[in-house]
């Protein structure tokens, strides 16, 4: 078995395998990192290996020379429907917002997840992470901490709700976001149009200026409002199709959009965006 494994990042992962192997009566080797190219950071080494067991790959060498990317490897695989979260995790929020939550442990802190607190709404097995409530001013984030090699490419899938909010309060939306692996970040970038990730300046006749996410690398937003794509309370970078006022700032937004901003060194500039895609925007779906 390759790609990670028998890592022992998590206990739990060896522990499957010397399961595996008494159920059913195999002989397992497996690997505690990555495995393929060297350049992508992997090797064809198999390190776990319970008992005198040979360890020889199918491939020729040829083959493993040739090879140039990673065996596909699960780092995440969380639903967030328990009352302990699965993994290596680092949470935190904005300065003015409150914890995210995890519906389906008791409420107040969760021991071992600083960041993180329960509801005690919801029964074990079906409960939500709630990341923001529906208050003004709301910023929150997830961030798994488990690094991987920048250049081999990732396939992510995941559900998202938006829900509970007014007209006159409505949410902005959400950010998938990338980050330097060497940083921890223990507070939220800027709230609103700066979803969680980048910067922004709260008024302009008493400025002030939230930072964005510390460590910041690529950032995703699923913009319901339409804020993402401005240049707007001092985020930096616009969508070129957007119209600007005589200072040069954008005077429109666009809602029901996805767009993508860069990394803390460029100050999250904005790279690119889709239009107003629409169908992205289910409102009170019956």
């Amino acid at each position: 078995m390759g790609c990670q494994i028998a890592n022992e990042s998590n206990p739990k992962n060896q522990d499957f395998l010397y399961q595996l192997a008494a159920l059913t009566n195999a002989k397992i080797v497996a690997s505690k990192n990555l495995t393929g190219s060297a350049k992508l950071g992997g090797d064809w080494a198999l390190e776990f290996k319970p008992g005198e067991i040979p360890d020889s790959l199918a491939f020729e060498l040829p083959i493993i020379q040739a090879y140039s990317g990673i065996l596909a490897a699960t780092y995440v695989a969380e639903i967030f429907n328990g009352s302990i979260p699965q993994g290596e995790w680092i949470f935190g929020s904005g300065l003015r917002s409150q914890p995210p939550k995890l519906t389906a442990a008791p409420a107040g802190l969760i021991p071992g997840f600083p960041g993180l607190e329960g509801t005690g709404q919801d029964a074990e097995g079906f409960g939500v992470l709630r990341l923001t409530n529906n208050s003004t001013f709301q910023s929150a984030f997830a961030i798994n901490n488990t690094p991987f090699p920048s250049g081999a490419g990732l396939k992510i899938t995941f559900d998202l709700f938006a829900y509970g909010g007014s007209p006159n309060y409505a949410g902005d939306g959400f950010s998938f976001f990338l980050i330097d692996g060497t940083a921890s970040p223990t507070t939220a970038g800027a709230f609103g149009g700066s979803l969680g990730y980048a910067q922004k300046q709260t008024s302009s006749t008493n400025p002030t200026l939230i930072p964005g996410l510390v460590g910041g690398y690529l950032g995703v937003g699923f913009d319901e409002f339409g804020n993402f794509s401005n240049d707007n309370e001092l985020r930096v970078g616009r969508s070129p199709t957007l119209s600007t006022n005589a200072g040069g700032i954008a005077t429109g937004r666009i809602p029901d959009s996805v767009a993508i901003r860069g990394s803390q060194s460029t100050q999250y500039r904005y790279l690119a965006g889709t239009p107003d895609l629409k169908t992205i925007n289910l409102p009170n779906p019956a």
